[in-house]
């Protein structure tokens, strides 16, 4: 295919999607899946409709999927997974990824020697190219539904560590049967902890040294946006390609750790432009590759000879599938449980995980890679396009109704505490914008008056809603949980925003964030009220003999003393920070919850005392320490003096009464 058409082919197959992405979005059906679809349709009329064959003459291959789609989704996934709920929930996920995926790789291979024209070499190869998951298609079902957070991250979790473990196991079992290994287990065992701990060393480092740049071209957000490019597909080949390790967990590696740099060094308006930029590159991805399954599924089915060993082997295989997901997920699940190593995984999250536990790009991606002179790869390509198929189509479309059958997709009480907030808010605001036109002295006084009659209306509708739902929750202690949740979501926006103005330090704003995750562990665990915590016992007992150790080991009395200052420092700032945000809480809870009585709830209570503590705290440590308190305030100073003028530039060019040119270079003189 000369470059022409192969630009021309790309440029039809993004526009198919696109068209696609709005039809399907109006009928509400998945649109992984109906790209998969369309695609299919696309192989069908290539042949018969002229014009279409530069759209079915493109092909997947296995460089394509690995080289070219796999890091922008791989990266996009680990960029937007919950860091501390991937932590909480890691043994299940590498339970599920590691020794699941192994047991689901046997289960498969057993049915498919006995059962199909498959020898034993190949049955080994397509358990292990077959059990490596893909939830793609379901992943935004389940955010557009509102399935719980732990969920999800167990789904995607296992997803993006199992591919290291199926690619591992697949050039294992091709090793041994070309007489290179003679001990599986074992070098099987060193491979994969070489591959996964190599992947993880490669993806950090890498993302480390990029961020350094990433971090330097801070007003850039498109040299931001090139270096995050560069990071994705660089690690995936570094690790793959060079140096042997598993190139999917470096790419994790480094989309965690790119993750964790944005919320702490990256500015709000990167930070925003970054996730845009990544989610437009997964479209792109996804686009292409669903598309392509079906153009490819159409073709390698014209090339077929015996139709019925296809049949045969395909319906052994979708049933060996589903039973080995099926014992895998109730059998580890049922073990983690009992275990108590990590939150457990209810019968209905069970139910969903081996539901959802779609096939897909990695596991074509390896069919694609074998040597026809070795084993029947035509064979074994298309019944792993025919259980992709299957997932996609079955699973894939009936997700969102098995979610819904179960209850999963319920908002909790927080969540419908929040909607009506939002609706009230809305409404007194557009309330407030009708008056406000009505003072212009503009035309339509009836019909702006029937409007606001309408809007009333509507609000007091809501509040007496909001009323209701604070009042008629079936149990007192989830409406007192849904309340400190939502106290302490306050309480980390306002710690998001004092740091992204830069009046909170890098150290200062995960100490607080630490604070905040306890609580909220507290509180999802029951523990009302959660526990009230300080700047010094924010740190861990490592952290604090740590420190300790530092200063002991300081070579001279002039730098332990420097040390304890900058300890001092941080603390301060803390305190600072804190009797702030406690006031903002604390006032935001009394006007969203009145009480008639005058008595303020246990949640209110809680926030007074950290706000005196605080208080107190600060008038120590100034009687203490006057002098450093004083820079340290001085330079709080003159950061808000700062914030005023990049706020005055930004209002003047907003206005037009100054040059983007001319706000860019008042900008630089105020960083200067």
């Amino acid at each position: 295919m000369d470059l022409l058409t192969f630009q021309i082919a790309i440029l039809g197959l993004l526009l198919i999607a696109s068209l696609s992405a709005i039809a399907l979005k109006r009928i509400h059906f998945p649109y992984t899946v109906g790209l998969v679809v369309i695609g299919l349709a696309l192989g069908l009329a290539g042949q018969a409709i002229p014009g279409m064959q530069p759209l079915t003459e493109l092909e997947l291959s296995h460089e394509g999927i690995l080289f070219l789609f796999l890091p922008p989704l791989v990266f996009e996934s680990a960029l937007n997974l919950n860091g501390r709920l991937l932590l909480r929930n890691l043994t299940p996920v590498l339970v599920l990824a590691a020794p699941g995926l192994l047991v689901a790789m046997g289960l498969v291979a057993v049915c498919m020697a006995h059962f199909t024209a498959l020898t034993w070499q190949e049955a080994l190869l397509f358990g292990a190219l077959i059990s490596a998951t893909d939830p793609v298609a379901v992943i935004a079902l389940f955010k557009n539904l509102g399935v719980p957070n732990q969920l999800i991250v167990l789904v995607e979790g296992e997803s993006l560590f199992n591919d290291a473990t199926a690619i591992v196991t697949f050039n294992l079992i091709l090793a041994a049967a070309a007489m290179q290994t003679n001990n599986l287990v074992l070098e099987g065992g060193l491979e994969f902890f070489k591959s996964f701990l190599g992947g993880l060393v490669v993806g950090g480092l890498t993302a480390w040294g990029i961020s350094y740049l990433m971090v330097l071209a801070q007003r850039s957000p498109l040299v931001q946006g090139t270096l995050s490019t560069v990071l994705a597909f660089g690690t995936f080949i570094l690790a793959e390609h060079t140096l042997h390790v598993s190139g999917v967990i470096a790419v994790v590696s480094a989309g965690m750790v790119t993750s964790w740099m944005m919320s702490v060094r990256l500015r709000s308006e990167a930070r925003a432009f970054l996730n845009e930029f990544w989610e437009y590159a997964s479209f792109l991805a996804n686009s292409l590759i669903f598309l392509l399954v079906g153009t490819t599924t159409v073709q390698v089915v014209q090339q077929l000879g015996n139709a019925n060993v296809v049949l045969v082997g395909l319906g052994v295989a979708i049933a060996a599938v589903l039973l080995s997901r099926t014992l895998v997920v109730f059998s580890f699940a049922a073990l983690l449980n009992r275990l108590h190593w990590a939150p457990p995984i209810t019968l209905l999250e069970q139910t969903i995980l081996i539901w959802g536990g779609l096939r897909g790009a990695v596991g074509l991606a390896l069919a694609l890679s074998l040597a026809p002179e070795n084993v029947n790869r035509d064979l074994l390509v298309t019944l792993t396009l025919g259980v992709a198929l299957f997932t996609l189509l079955i699973p894939g479309t009936t997700m969102g109704w098995l979610i819904q059958s179960l209850g999963l997709n319920k908002p909790s009480v927080l969540d419908r505490l929040e909607t009506s907030e939002a609706l009230i808010h809305g409404k007194q605001q557009a309330l407030k914008a009708l008056a406000d036109y009505r003072e212009q002295g503009m035309q339509y006084e009836d019909e702006i008056a029937e409007l606001s009659d309408q809007l009333h209306q509507s609000l007091k509708k809501e509040e007496a809603n909001f009323e209701s739902l604070k009042t008629n929750v079936c149990q007192q202690q989830e409406l007192d949980q849904a309340l400190w949740l939502q106290s302490l979501a306050l309480e980390t926006k306002a710690y998001r925003q004092l740091y992204d103005q830069g009046l909170l330090s890098e150290i200062a704003f995960l100490h607080l964030g630490i604070s905040v995750h306890i609580r909220r562990d507290a509180v999802l665990m029951g523990h009302l009220p959660p526990p009230l915590l300080t700047p010094k016992t924010l740190m861990s007992p490592l952290e604090s003999h740590l420190m300790a150790l530092i200063r002991r080991l300081a070579p001279t009395r002039h730098r332990r003393k420097q040390l304890r200052l900058t300890e001092f420092r941080q603390n301060y700032e803390c305190d600072l920070v804190i009797d702030q945000v406690s006031r903002q809480v604390l006032q935001r809870t009394q006007q969203l919850y009145p009480h008639e009585d005058g008595k303020r709830s246990v949640c209110e209570d809680y926030y007074e005392r950290v706000h005196q503590l605080a208080q107190e705290r600060i008038t120590q440590s100034s009687q203490k320490h006057p002098e450093a308190t004083h820079q340290f305030e001085l330079q709080i100073a003159q950061r808000v003096a700062e914030l005023g003028k990049e706020r005055a530039i930004a209002t003047l060019l907003e206005e037009g009464a100054i040059t983007e040119k001319v706000a860019a270079a008042a900008c630089e003189q105020i960083d200067a």
